[in-house]
Formats: structure tokens, C-alpha cells, sequence
């Protein structure tokens, strides 16, 4: 069983539940601007998603929301252990006896893995689509799990003991070997101004009553209609307990008089994710708004701090110094702000990282679960325990590309050498695509003669046939006696090279279809409005008709054999409700090539622009066999999505479903199989307003 009556270890993790203990460990003060090492390590289960974070004396801990998997990373022995567990493991808390709690976010449930990972066992919550997020350990003696259940709005405590856990499932991990990476990093340094929004003292919060069900061990508090999609929560030694929402407030629950006070934050902020500083104040990250926020609860005063925009500011920890670390999700940075200075410090990570939660260990390293990159990562600012690393005093500060021709292309890089690895060091230069060198490419190495700072040009060239498409360039310096590379730096730059047809990157000749209303795609009809629908192959091709209807159903109208170059036109009546609808043709050619395309256009006057959806190098760009492409999904309103494939087979697969928060970015990885053709995503959606939105994004695969 997973038994809370042994000795607790000690947590070092993020969180404000556990600043106390941080604050007897003694780590160093940050100083602004200095270099840091970055060192990360893969995640053996492809495409996993790691996200929830912890970090113990014993290991590091994270959740693989899609693998579902709870992993141990071992930084000294470089190798990770997973175990199998239930749906979308999610939130992450350690526990008494070396016991690990976390949500399982699709499933409805809490799962525990107990006696060093030998037993899991898992215990049911709520009502079907709870949605378990934001999971924290009861403080000063409560021995109990809380959390939000954002898909009903309500706060949950679950008093451990008992009978809890008891139904032991035996687990054995997986052991993987994870090679490492490591780079230096030169962090960018500026003053940002904060904005103060006072408290009114005359003004005090709005209350209202949490309706209270259930008893021990399972107690439920259920927030007002006008709080729904909490967010994660932090508990204050008092015993209250603050919840993030995706409204203008903060809440604060009251357990012990089962009341909630509606904190208000400044109009265009939404809170994301929490923690609480010794003194009672409530930090956050403003994703919408890029900011990271502080609420007085005693005041009411709201101070907030701006990051460069499009940094979508997601995990945040407090340090015992009293500044914080947090990571910039789509901008690939792990930011750290000074507040008695106002000043930030960022860190550049590689392009397509996605850091999301972030946690620091004993001696003030800052751990980090990339999403994207499918990485676990490690921050070390200046030196770290043991021998300090080769890299620290090296850096490439800079990488800038001009293309010259569809063949030749000059990289300029700007760099900090230590002379560590001897006179002269080499820089080269490769094209890359999903982060794996392209191997159609050449350099011509270029030398660092002495150490210190300087620029070199390494000039690049692409020596294959035909057509080659890469989304990014990677530098590196080596040492030329024993041929090792001991620094490299990634960065994003998309480009075709070579002989390229039309449609990013498609050649001559390859078979399209296109699908329109006569009101355009994007026009507006109403209910009762005639509609035509136009669809036009490339060659000759069996066609087939896909609605994705504004009543969430699905329906198919075979049109038969359309002739190259020919139009063919279906009319019909709009019967509405109000919503977004795609039509979607699938076509197969004659000679046996499936592709694909979408056609979005408004009901009853919804705004067309409500839900986004396309890929990681834009719709209409081209894949090839191996890759990943990487579809992208944005609403102004929240809801709750499908995603759907039309694959190269003429079929259509659902490939997730998942909560929308309104603003933020989710990403969906789908791997690129070996047939050619055209694939399309569609996004249908329920609003929680009860419309159903949709939105589509064609792309195609080539060898």
C-alpha cells in the first residue's frame, strides 16, 4: 500500500507548500546575467509529453501526459526508469515514505506508486470528466492530497490512509540508457518596468458559498458557475487554499467555513499557474498576457511584470532569495525575475524545446519537463556540484543565417571560447531537419584561432538532388586533433534548397484537390440559406464529400469519379444551429495517391477565427517519411476538442481530444508514415457555450 505513516522524506521541489524547507538548505543568491550550463536528457517513449515535475533527494520525477508513464530520471548514472500507469498522468506531488502521487487527468483518478516504484496502485475521483489537475500535499499535519477537478469546477481533498491504495498492482520499470546533451547558454539581461494595480480597502473581495459534499475520505467544495476550468491550486499554511482560473480573479477557498473570495486581478489577466511566498503572497504566470503577476490577498494589490511577448509564461517556482524561475513555453526560455530589482534574466533554449513546469533541487539548479523536445533538462547557473563542466566558460551567442541561393547559404556565428580544448578550435555547420543533421549538406570549417570573443562565417551548401526542406541550422565547434564536438547550438530557420515545384516544396506534377463554397471559405451563411459546394481534381480521382457539421456529427456524400481539371458542385440548405463548419474532400487518384483539403465557413455569424489549427511549418508546407509534423491548436474561447486525420488512406482518425483553454497554444505530434500524399487535421470543438466550432490544415508527405 502506499503507507503515509513513515518517516517523510524531504521534498525539494516547486511550490510554495514547500518554501519552508528550501529556506533551510542554504543555496546561493542568483547573479544576474551569468552564463549558465544546460544539460538535457531524451525521454525513451516517443512523443510522451513530459509535464509534471519533482525533484527529490532520491531522483527526478515527472509525469508523460501522453506515454501515460511516471519516470525517474538518474542525472549521475545518465539512465531513466518508467512505469505504465493509468490515463494522462498529469500533476505530481512526492510524498510521506517515498510515495509518489499524481493525477490521472484523462481517467478520473489519483495514482500512487509507492515502495520505490514496486507497487501502483490508483484510487477513483469525482464524477466522469473530473479532470484531476493541480495536486498539492496538505500542510502542518493534514495528511491529505488536494486538487481542482476542472471539468466540474469543484476543489477535491482526499484524506490519505485507511483503505486508501490498498489494491496493490505489482510494477517492474522499464530501464533506458539517456545520453545527455550539453551546451553553455548566454542569458539576455533587461529592466522591465512593473504595473502596479493598488488595492481598495473600501472594496473588499466578493464571497460566496462553495457547496460542500461527501465526507472523509473524499470531500468536495463546488465553486460558482462564473469559476469553472480551475486551473491548479496552492495551499496557505492557514489552511485556505488559492486557485487559479480562466477569469479576471484568483480564488481563495475556505474550507473550514466552506466560503470562496473572488480576488480580482486586472481586466486582461488570467492566471495560470500558482505559488505562495513566505509572507502570503500569490505569484502567477499570465500565459494570455505574458506577465508574471503577484497578488497581496491582504490588500488586494496586484503587481505585474511583463516578459517579451509570445514567451507564454507557464511553470513557475519560488527561490529562498525571493526571486523566481519560470518557463516561457513558446518562446524556448527559462526566465528568472528579480523583483527588488526589476530585472530579468533569460535563458535560451533550443527552438521546438516547449518548456513547461520547472522545479529546483538543493543546490539551486533548475530542472525543467520540455513538451515538444520530449526532453527532461537541467539549468546550472555557474559552477555545480563536483568538477565543473568543460562547457561553462564556452558559448555561441549568436547565429545568424543569409541564404544565397537555393544551394549556398552563409552562417555567421558569434561565440565565447575559454581556450579549454586548445589552439586553433573548428566551427561547422549543418541544415536540419527535426533536429537531426541533414545529411545532403556540406560545410567548409572555419577556425578559431585564439581564445576570447569573436565572429566567424562558415559558408554552407546543399549537394543533393532535387528538392530538400529543413527547419533548422546547427553549429558546433570541434577540436580537430581528436575530432570531438564540444559545444553545438540549434536554431530555427526553415528553408527549401534545390530544385523545388510549387506548394512548399511539392513537385511537378503532384496530384491536389480543392473544396469551396460560393461564398467563399470564411463567408457567412444563415440558417435556411442555399449553399453550393465546389470540389476540382488535379487528375482524375474517386472523391468523397466529408461534412463536420455545427451539431458535432459527421457526414459522408460519395461523389464518384471527378475528371481531371473538372468541377462538381452539390447545393443544399444551412440548417444550422449557430457554429463553425468544414467540408473536407478526400480524393484518390488514379494512380493511387490519396490527398486531401478543407473548406471552413460561419453559421449564423459566429466569427470564423475563433479556432485556429495548422502545422509546425505552416498549411500547405510538405513532410517527408520519418518526420513529425506537429499540429498547432488555438481558440479565443475554451471548450473541449477533437482532433481529427485525414490520413493517406482515405480514412479519418480521431488522434486526441483534449480541454481548450482560451489563448493558449496546444501542440499534437503525429508522425509521418511512408505514404505519400496529403493528410488534413481537423479541429472540432464544443465550446462551453455550447457551440461546436471546427477549422482545418492540409499538408503534404513526400519520400
Amino acid at each position: 500500500m502506499c503507507d503515509t505513516r513513515r518517516r517523510p522524506i524531504r521534498i525539494l521541489a516547486a511550490g510554495a507548500a514547500l518554501l519552508g524547507i528550501w529556506l533551510s538548505l542554504g543555496v546561493a543568491s542568483f547573479a544576474s546575467g551569468k552564463p549558465g550550463t544546460l544539460t538535457t536528457w531524451p525521454v525513451p517513449t516517443a512523443n510522451s509529453v513530459p509535464n509534471g515535475l519533482v525533484v527529490t533527494e532520491g531522483g527526478v520525477y515527472f509525469t508523460e501526459a501522453v506515454g501515460n508513464k511516471i519516470a525517474s530520471l538518474d542525472p549521475t548514472a545518465d539512465s531513466i526508469r518508467e512505469w505504465d500507469v493509468g490515463q494522462g498522468p498529469y500533476s505530481l506531488v512526492a510524498g510521506p515514505a517515498g510515495a509518489l502521487y499524481f493525477t490521472e487527468r484523462n481517467g478520473d483518478r489519483i495514482g500512487c506508486l509507492a515502495s520505490g516504484g514496486s507497487y501502483y496502485s490508483t484510487e477513483s475521483v469525482g464524477a466522469s470528466g473530473a479532470e484531476p489537475l493541480g495536486l498539492s500535499l496538505g500542510l502542518s499535519g493534514d495528511n491529505a492530497l488536494w486538487f481542482v477537478e476542472r471539468g466540474l469546477g469543484s476543489v477535491a481533498r482526499l484524506a490519505l490512509g485507511g483503505l486508501l491504495f490498498d489494491v496493490l498492482q505489482p510494477r517492474t520499470p522499464a530501464v533506458h540508457a539517456a545520453s545527455p546533451t550539453t551546451t553553455s547558454l548566454t542569458p539576455t539581461t533587461t529592466t522591465v518596468v512593473p504595473h502596479v494595480t493598488p488595492g481598495n480597502p473600501m472594496l473588499p473581495p466578493a464571497i460566496a458559498l462553495a457547496a460542500r459534499s461527501g465526507s472523509s475520505p473524499y470531500t468536495l467544495w463546488t465553486i460558482p458557475t462564473s469559476a469553472y476550468n480551475l486551473r491548479d491550486l496552492v495551499l496557505a499554511p492557514g489552511g485556505n487554499a488559492f486557485l487559479s482560473t480562466e477569469t479576471a480573479s484568483i480564488l481563495e477557498l475556505a474550507p473550514d467555513s466552506n466560503s470562496v473570495l473572488f480576488h480580482d486581478l486586472p481586466a486582461s489577466s488570467v492566471s495560470l499557474k500558482l505559488a505562495l511566498d513566505t509572507s502570503g503572497r500569490v505569484w502567477f504566470t499570465e500565459s494570455r498576457s505574458d506577465k508574471i503577476g503577484r497578488l497581496d490577498p491582504s490588500t488586494g494589490e496586484v503587481v505585474e511584470w511583463p516578459v517579451p511577448a509570445g514567451g507564454q509564461p507557464f511553470g513557475i517556482v519560488l527561490a529562498p532569495d525571493g526571486t523566481l524561475w519560470f518557463a516561457e513555453r513558446e518562446r524556448n526560455q527559462i526566465g528568472h525575475l528579480e523583483p527588488a530589482t526589476n530585472t530579468l534574466t533569460e535563458y535560451p533554449l533550443p527552438s521546438n524545446t516547449y518548456p513547461v513546469e520547472v522545479a529546483l533541487d538543493s543546490s539551486g539548479q533548475v530542472w525543467f519537463t520540455a513538451e515538444r523536445s520530449n526532453r527532461i533538462g537541467r539549468l546550472a547557473i555557474g559552477p555545480t556540484l563536483g568538477l565543473p563542466p568543460l562547457l561553462v566558460l564556452d558559448a555561441i551567442a549568436g547565429v545568424h543565417v543569409t541564404f544565397v541561393s537555393t544551394t549556398q547559404a552563409r552562417v555567421t556565428i558569434d561565440y565565447l571560447y575559454s581556450g579549454g580544448h586548445g589552439l586553433p578550435v573548428y566551427v561547422g555547420a549543418f541544415a536540419t531537419r527535426a533536429g537531426a543533421q541533414d545529411a545532403a549538406f556540406g560545410f567548409v570549417p572555419e577556425t578559431i584561432p585564439t581564445a576570447g570573443t569573436g565572429s566567424v562565417t562558415v559558408g554552407l551548401s546543399y549537394m543533393g538532388a532535387g528538392c530538400d526542406m529543413t527547419d533548422g541550422i546547427q553549429v558546433f565547434l570541434y577540436d580537430a586533433t581528436v575530432g570531438a564536438t564540444f559545444l553545438t547550438a540549434d536554431t530555427a530557420y526553415a528553408a527549401n534548397w534545390g530544385t523545388c515545384g510549387p506548394s512548399g516544396g511539392l513537385p511537378s506534377g503532384f496530384p491536389t484537390v480543392s473544396v469551396s463554397v460560393d461564398r467563399g471559405c470564411g463567408g457567412t451563411y444563415n440558417p435556411g440559406d442555399p449553399i453550393t459546394v465546389f470540389i476540382t481534381p488535379s487528375d482524375n480521382a474517386t472523391c468523397t464529400l466529408v461534412d463536420f457539421e455545427n451539431t458535432g456529427t459527421q457526414n459522408r456524400t460519395g461523389l464518384g469519379i471527378i475528371p481531371a481539371g473538372s468541377t462538381a458542385s452539390i447545393s443544399g440548405t444551412i440548417n444550422g444551429p449557430a457554429g463553425l463548419e468544414t467540408l473536407v474532400v478526400m480524393a484518390q487518384t488514379t494512380s493511387g495517391i490519396w490527398v486531401s483539403s478543407g473548406c471552413t465557413f460561419s453559421v449564423d455569424g459566429v466569427n470564423p477565427t475563433l479556432v485556429y489549427v495548422s502545422v509546425d511549418r505552416g498549411c500547405g508546407a510538405t513532410y517527408h517519411y520519418g518526420e513529425t509534423a506537429t499540429a498547432i491548436i488555438q481558440s479565443s474561447v475554451s471548450g473541449f476538442a477533437r482532433l481529427y486525420q485525414v490520413t493517406r488512406d482515405g480514412q479519418v482518425t480521431a488522434i486526441t481530444a483534449l480541454p481548450i483553454v482560451a489563448g493558449l497554444i496546444e501542440r499534437i505530434n503525429a508522425p509521418i508514415g511512408p505514404t505519400t500524399g496529403t493528410s488534413t487535421f481537423i479541429l472540432q470543438m464544443q465550446s462551453t457555450s455550447g457551440q461546436t466550432l471546427t477549422a482545418s490544415c492540409s499538408y503534404s508527405v513526400l519520400p
